[in-house]
């Protein structure tokens, strides 16, 4: 097994191999996997090829265009629809049967990790078992071994098929790389997998984060020089769109660009998940697994992988993922449920003065765009509950939310609490302390959600007033947010600097992303919540929406020091800084003396609520 050392090596990569599972193939150029889906879902092509008749066509169009394999799937990598075994069998093994039977000669790859698919797969002709989820299934190299097909090996960190983990770290994520999949690449060879049948696969995107992809693929030269061919899967991955800043149908020239840094450090073959004119496989049949010589070079590009890691990623995704001028209507989005529900959440704590003001401008959307409208309440002793009940809402303590736990103080306490009192498939939070709030906020915050791909999270932004007196600053509110939060940001997550509104309390994601992800205490949820859905899914899941003007009550310096605090040490958590967990000591001025005044800080999180309730 190969440990440690990991350097680039100077010497150059070595030669391919003539034949792949006892198939020639070419030696001049690196390899191009088609990829077809036989999935409704799939994260690219969202189910472009599910049916039989666009699977075939993609197939007959990918060997028209040179690819020298396809690789055949069933199940969406990432959560989604359960898709048992026999269904998975059903999509793909007579899809493989019909291509061997069209294609005699033609490399077929199968995606699965369940070794009782493999096996079918393989009896109707596949020479390939693509492993992408690591060994999660043991029996899959038996398979190959025992029947004489090829290995893909892979490595997810431990990730279980179809999860995506929470806040990945590898002290050196290469030497982790080489450790699993050199290792799995050396048993599947003394198992009696042919040597020319296995290749080694990073998988980009599975169990890390934009900088592990970048990372790999600036020591690409160090998995070639294992000496097993390296399969490389870039093509409009995550980490590519996170990087640029671009959307999913936007990372052609990302993806071609990885791809020529991959192709000049040896890497044999690129899986491929479009085809065309304008394909990444019409192109990557000229990358040279040589290309140094082949004259493609990444600098001949004009791109490297520090220009892309330094790029201003969040500025292009400002661009992409911001809605500046929301226009979408309420039956617009009623349409765009398709199924979906949404519960829209108000946290409160003695709130009597504006809770029945906030509920009477989203109370007209239940029944039709919200299905349920939920009071939250964190122990008021005024009139808060009664007054929500009058305006329209269901009120919840949250002691009746998850009563088997003991409550603790906090904002942060409180939202965690409500995904447990609620079922809807998207949850927006509306502050209840806001004053005149505009009735488009929740359609507003729910619009990139119903509407957009891949956004799992969306925050409010607008212009905050601040009074002062009897003077008002148009917009000199979020002083926490100026003074803390942005500063932090942009020294320990740069690439969230165009969030507008990090601390914001409006703001709406999905259940899928609330309920896997920990819950910080007190005001440090929403900064929690931002950071932890950019470190689980990337930049790109993250949308921001303008909702005009915010106006609540402003609070004194002495709260704002206190909140402050709590946001300082849930930033320095989420970004592996380890906090003092001291109070904030603060002095306020008693009868001309300055009296030490302790606030203590909670660095607690509550669990992924997926782990209470599955």
């Amino acid at each position: 097994m190969f440990h440690g050392g990991v350097t680039s090596p100077t010497a150059p990569p070595p030669m391919p191999s003539a034949t792949l599972c006892g198939k020639p193939v070419a030696t001049d150029r690196a390899l191009v996997m088609a990829i077809v889906n036989r999935t409704p879902d799939s994260f690219y092509d969202r189910g472009a090829t599910f049916t039989d008749t666009a699977a075939m066509a993609a197939v007959e169009r990918a060997v028209d265009e040179g690819a020298d394999l396809v690789d055949i799937g069933g199940v969406k990598a990432g959560p989604g629809d359960v898709v048992d075994a026999t269904e998975e069998s059903r999509r793909v093994v007579p899809f493989v049967a019909e291509i061997r039977r069209r294609y005699p000669e033609l490399l077929i790859s199968v995606d699965t990790w369940r070794s009782d698919v493999a096996r079918q797969a393989v009896a109707e002709g596949a020479d390939l078992i693509n492993d992408t989820w690591a060994g999660a299934d043991p029996e899959l190299v038996a398979v190959a071994a025992e029947l004489g097909v090829g290995i893909v090996c892979s490595h997810t960190g431990g990730a279980v098929p179809r999860t995506r983990p929470h806040r990945v770290r590898y002290p050196d994520v290469v030497a982790s790389v080489l450790d699993e999949v050199v290792g799995a690449a050396e048993r599947a060879c003394e198992l009696g997998v042919p040597k020319d049948a296995i290749l080694i696969d990073p998988t980009h995107d599975f169990g890390k984060n934009t900088f592990h992809g970048l990372e790999l693929l600036r020591r690409v030269d160090v998995l070639v020089n294992t000496g097993w061919p390296v399969l490389m899967a870039l093509s409009n991955k995550d980490f590519i769109g996170e990087t640029l800043g671009v959307a999913l149908d936007e990372r052609l020239e990302g993806t071609l660009a990885a791809t020529a840094i991959a192709a000049a450090g040896g890497a044999r073959s690129f899986p491929c998940a479009r085809s065309g004119s304008d394909s990444p496989s019409r192109r990557y049949g000229r990358c040279d697994h040589r290309c140094p010589q082949a004259g493609t070079h990444p600098a001949r590009f004009g791109m490297t992988v520090t220009d892309i890691e330094n790029g201003p990623a969040h500025r292009y995704w400002a661009e992409a993922n911001t809605w500046d001028a929301p226009n979408w209507t309420v039956a617009e989005l009623i349409a765009a449920k398709k199924g979906r529900t949404v519960s829209v959440v108000l946290p409160a704590l003695n709130e009597e003065a504006t809770v029945a003001g906030v509920i009477e401008t989203i109370r007209p959307l239940l029944g039709n765009l919200v299905d349920e409208l939920v009071v939250l309440d964190s122990g008021s002793v005024d009139a808060t509950a009664a007054r929500a009940r009058a305006a329209g809402a269901k009120v919840i303590n949250r002691e009746q939310a998850v009563p088997e736990l003991l409550p603790v103080p906090g904002k942060g306490e409180v939202l965690w609490r409500s995904l447990a009192a609620t079922d809807g498939d998207l949850v927006a939070f509306i502050d209840a302390d806001l004053i005149d709030p505009d009735p488009s906020f929740v359609p507003n915050l729910l619009g990139p959600l119903l509407t957009g791909e891949g956004i799992h999270l969306v925050k409010g932004y607008y212009r905050r007033p601040l009074k002062v007196g009897e003077a008002e600053d148009a917009n000199g509110g979020g002083r926490v947010t100026e003074l803390v939060a942005r500063p932090m940001l942009s020294a320990l997550r740069p690439d969230l600097s165009s969030v507008l509104q990090p601390l914001g309390g409006e703001y709406a994601g999905t259940r899928e992303l609330l309920t896997s992800v920990p819950f910080a205490p007190g005001y440090g949820v929403e900064i929690g919540l931002l950071l932890d859905t950019y470190d689980k899914l990337g930049l790109a899941a993250i949308g921001q929406v303008n909702l005009g003007v915010r106006k609540h009550r402003n609070r004194p310096l002495n709260e704002l020091g206190a909140m402050s605090r709590q946001i300082v040490g849930t930033i320095l958590g989420r970004c592996g800084v380890k906090d003092s967990g001291a109070p904030l000591t603060q002095f306020p001025l008693e009868q001309g003396l300055f009296v030490p005044a302790s606030t203590d800080v909670s660095l607690a999180d509550r669990p992924p609520m997926n782990t209470l309730r599955p």
